[in-house]
């Protein structure tokens, strides 16, 4: 099954990043709720492919106020502080039973509001 987690709550702006203008590391309220729910799944024989919808600096637009935030296609900065957080999740769930993927970024669209046809 496919797991997006972007709605729920988080311990700080956004779940799991802490907050799309920064990242700084996961936050364990949300790990620990992240891991209940795999563990739950698992149980149920389920596998997930993790799906986040934000990302640092690309926070879903129904959690920006509707606006698509394209940062993270405009300045490489957010490339490492991306792959910072994929690290740290990697790390934090390497060994999960549940977990059969990871889609790295859901429904990327690189040339919206960027000037490319």
């Amino acid at each position: 099954m496919r797991l997006s987690y972007d709605k729920w709550k988080p311990a700080k702006r956004d779940f799991l990043i802490g907050d799309a203008d920064k990242y700084e590391g996961i936050p364990a309220q949300d790990l620990a709720t992240l891991k209940a729910a795999l563990d739950r799944a698992d149980k149920a024989g389920l596998k997930v492919v993790i799906t986040p919808l934000s990302l640092p600096g690309m926070r879903w637009a129904q959690n920006n106020g509707n606006t698509f935030d394209g940062r993270l296609w405009q300045d490489k900065i957010w490339w490492a502080q991306a792959a910072a957080f994929w690290k740290d999740l990697a790390t934090a769930l390497k060994d999960h039973p549940g977990v059969a993927a990871y889609n790295i970024i859901n429904e990327p669209a690189p040339e919206k509001n960027n000037g490319v046809a």
